[in-house]
């Protein structure tokens, strides 16, 4: 079982709902934080979903780091986990991560819900912030009354934004600009 098997059979079966409810937008391989990890597959409407996969031929070398990066800046995040890693995984990940199972069988993946997901329970702002491109992050500053700030370097505006505004805020606006965003990678 390849990763490319493993994401076939998330894109085919598991995301299906968010294909066909015509509020989500989903993206492969999205950047978090400051290029310090990509999560697999994201799922962006209500919540920023993530969905790390591990295939069969894969280790959870990554794993540590990537949960503390996914940390701060999901609010949900499944694993899709190779049945030969799913002991030593569920060791790992933190309780409010979601567990699926993918089983090769008679040469066809199955996946499996073992485990639902949870909120984040300690997202970080200013990595959600982070998302944002700086004409973005200008827009919502300007929006609340900000001015002479359009100088400033984006890692500035990242800082007022975290450091000004309520979680949920940021995090709404955030989802909003990266459903609407244009031009910036290629929807499977």
């Amino acid at each position: 079982m390849r990763d490319a098997d493993v994401r076939n059979a998330v894109h085919g079966n598991l995301l299906r709902p968010f294909y066909e409810d015509g509020e989500s937008r989903i993206l492969d391989e999205v950047v978090l934080g400051l290029d310090e990890a990509r999560i697999d597959v994201a799922v962006i409407n209500g919540s920023l979903h993530g969905y790390e996969l591990k295939s069969a031929q894969d280790t959870l070398g990554r794993l540590p780091r990537q949960i503390e990066v996914y940390g701060k800046a999901l609010d949900f995040v499944t694993l899709v986990v190779a049945d030969n890693h799913l002991d030593q995984a569920l060791d790992i990940i933190p309780n409010w991560w979601g567990v699926v199972r993918a089983k090769k069988t008679r040469g066809r993946l199955y996946l499996k819900k073992i485990r639902q997901p949870w909120w984040n329970p300690s997202p970080d702002p200013l990595t959600i912030a982070r998302f944002l491109w700086k004409e973005e992050a200008l827009s919502f500053l300007v929006r609340h009354g900000v001015k002479g700030i359009a100088r400033k370097p984006k890692y500035i505006l990242w800082q007022m934004i975290a450091e000004s505004y309520p979680l949920a805020q940021i995090s709404a606006y955030v989802r909003q600009t990266l459903k609407a965003r244009q031009g910036w990678r290629v929807d499977p």
